[in-house]
């Protein structure tokens, strides 16, 4: 006989008892167990976990807080308060939804009201964590999230999930939070980077592709693809590990439910879909919002003083006050459909600077308030004198530069238009009513102490900065009625600065080659803005390959270290960041050189060559504007090398 008599896998009973008890044994025991698996279960078998279990587990992750406390305070009471807020929050939901689960079946206004409110928190959540912020940011935000889930929702519920009635709260409710919550990420991490770059990191790389003709799309395409790189790379890996690595909570939640595991997993699979395609469209969607908020429709020239650092303060009743703000943003997007023609509000949050005009000195320049001497030498007979670039009464000064925002100034979330130079005041003029004359074959000098706006000058007539009052002509087109690309792809800035972007010089020579501008043919008859056949075509750009060769000839004429025949490290061929700042230097001059623009803009082209690299430089652009009936204006602070070009 058995020593022990198994009635069910959880109780076994001793061999002693006898068998007329076993019945009764049994049931007692069975009733026994059912007594206590129901304190514990539902009847989905949903084990209830109690307060004081519940609170329990919170005390690992307060003790890592204890932990980390030593290390950043700031981090341990984030992670404290953190604990708290969720415990909170998550109890209130549960409060709030059951009335609005018991509504919301016959009130579709309740679910909508809750989904907006949800959808406010989120562009709360999204617009915060950005380094910078712009007018227009939180309606901005908030409109993308308005049209993702909209899009997404009406197709989910209204053709995959088609719940009874369609606004179903229990459907409605959790989805739209979950998508919502990971949408947030995506949104942040995008603007963060996008913006960022256009301030600080790829500031230069833009207007270095625009002084070469690129578009404002052009300009800033690779770093649209970083920071959508950057926004979608969560979503990508959660995708591609979901379901082995992780169980996603709303499958555990269904499971815990009583759910059927393959009907658990064919939500989890709509779930993650959708959350893939909002995601998605909204960091495109805010990506693209930052470029266009960067940069003048049709002038194709970047506005970073229209971005404000964001100054994180630590007083938390602000938090609510941003809340209050996003919630105002998106009252007026519902309130502008009956609002037409609104006068702007000045934008709030720039630091006003008085104006201060710089005084003028007597013998500097032709203008009425000008810090500049401007000297020229013609390269050309004195019958062919005929004019290339004419500066007329041109007046400039320094734009408005963003500023940070501080306890004393409004949060950047006011709603008044984009500012526009044309509109707002100038935070200090530079020169006003200078008149320039340039001849074909000319160089002009250009020299003035430090701040006086020498390079400012280049830039405005390059078109990377706006001109207050004047006119810049050159081969007869007018800056201010041309095509900024078309003006770009002939008037071409050299900046002082290393480059620093990514790959070779042959990459770059490549890559401006493709830009419209350089693609495109100018002075078709249909063209607004059409002139003569032979200036069109001095204004059409060589092929890549002259261009790569005419360039690496320059810099052999300039002495860069060239390889041996054992060697096919050639200098066109290096990453841009290995070059030093004199190869660099040599490097864009000649790719400005081999690209044949009609105007050469040089700020202190040569500053970091030594004196017989210099004078070879100088040497080739002498030959360079004589030969190609071109002009060159050229900043420089060094006697010996206005000296030299002036003789």
């Amino acid at each position: 006989m058995r020593s022990l008599i198994s009635t069910s896998p959880h109780q076994t009973i001793p061999s002693f008892i006898s068998p007329m008890a076993l019945p009764a044994a049994a049931a007692e025991s069975t009733s026994t167990i059912h007594r206590m698996l129901s304190r514990n279960q539902n009847e989905n078998g949903l084990v209830h976990v109690s307060t004081p279990l519940l609170l329990a587990t919170a005390v690992p992750l307060l003790m890592m807080a204890g932990i980390g406390h030593r290390i950043d305070p700031s981090l341990a009471d984030s992670l404290g308060i953190g604990v708290i807020r969720s415990f909170v929050q998550l109890m209130m939901l549960g409060v709030i939804l059951n009335p609005i689960f018991k509504w919301g079946m016959t009130k579709p206004w309740v679910v909508g009201l809750y989904v907006f409110f949800m959808m406010i928190i989120a562009t709360n959540e999204a617009i915060s964590r950005p380094k910078y912020t712009f007018a227009y940011h939180p309606l901005m935000t908030f409109c993308t999230i308005l049209i993702s889930m909209s899009c997404v929702g009406l197709f989910a519920f209204g053709a995959v999930i088609r719940p009874s009635p369609l606004w179903n709260p229990q459907y409605v409710i959790p989805l739209c939070g979950m998508l919502l919550g990971n949408t947030i990420n995506g949104i942040g991490l995008s603007v963060n980077n996008m913006a960022t770059q256009v301030m600080e990191g790829g500031r230069r790389e833009i207007e270095l592709c625009l002084s070469f003709g690129a578009t404002g799309l052009e300009s800033v395409r690779r770093l649209m693809k970083d920071a959508i790189g950057v926004g979608v790379t969560p979503m990508v890996n959660q995708l591609n590990v979901i379901g082995l690595v992780s169980i996603p909570g709303m499958m555990t939640g269904q499971i815990l439910g009583g759910s059927p595991v393959t009907e658990a997993a064919r939500y989890q699979v709509l779930i993650i879909w959708l959350i893939g395609t909002i995601n998605f469209s909204s960091v495109f969607m805010n990506t693209y919002m930052v470029y266009k908020v960067a940069f003048d429709t049709g002038k194709h020239m970047l506005r970073t003083e229209r971005f404000i650092e964001v100054v994180r303060r630590k007083r938390k009743w602000l938090r609510f006050k941003r809340v209050m703000e996003t919630v105002r943003s998106a009252c007026l997007l519902m309130m502008s459909c009956c609002r037409n023609g609104q006068t702007p509000v000045p934008q709030e949050g720039y630091a006003d600077v008085e104006q201060q005009p710089l005084s003028s000195l007597e013998d500097y320049g032709t203008g009425k308030m000008c810090n500049l001497e401007i000297q020229t030498r013609n390269q050309g007979p004195e019958m062919a004198r005929v004019p290339l670039l004419q500066l007329s009464q041109l007046q400039y000064s320094v734009p408005k530069s963003h500023s940070k925002q501080n306890s004393s100034l409004k949060p950047i979330s006011s709603f008044s238009s984009l500012p526009d130079m044309a509109e707002t005041e100038q935070q200090r003029i530079l020169c006003r009513g200078l008149d320039v004359t340039l001849h074909r074959g000319e160089i002009g000098i250009v020299r003035g102490k430090s701040g006086s706006g020498k390079s400012t000058l280049l830039r405005v007539i390059s078109g990377l900065a706006p001109m207050d009052e004047g006119n810049i002509t050159a081969d007869g087109l007018s800056l201010s009625n041309c095509e900024m690309t078309r003006w770009r792809s002939m008037v071409r800035y050299v900046t002082q600065y290393k480059v620093d972007i990514p790959g070779t010089p042959r990459d770059f020579i490549l890559r401006f080659s493709k830009f419209d501008s350089f693609m495109t043919k100018h002075g078709n008859a249909d063209e607004d803005q059409c002139v003569e056949d032979t200036i069109a075509e001095t204004m059409r750009s060589p092929m890549a390959e002259q261009m790569i060769r005419e360039t690496t000839s320059y810099i052999e004429q300039w002495g860069m270290k060239l390889p041996n025949s054992n060697n096919n490290d050639h200098p066109i061929d290096k990453e841009w960041k290995v070059l030093s700042g004199g190869e660099s230097q040599r490097m864009l001059l000649a790719i400005a050189l081999a690209s044949h623009p009609r105007v050469l803009l040089l700020d202190e082209a040569s500053s970091g060559l030594d004196s017989v690299s210099e004078r070879k430089v100088e040497e080739s652009i002498l030959e360079y504007v004589k030969n190609h009936d071109a002009a060159a204006l050229w900043v420089t602070h060094s006697d010996d090398i206005a000296d030299r070009l002036l003789l």
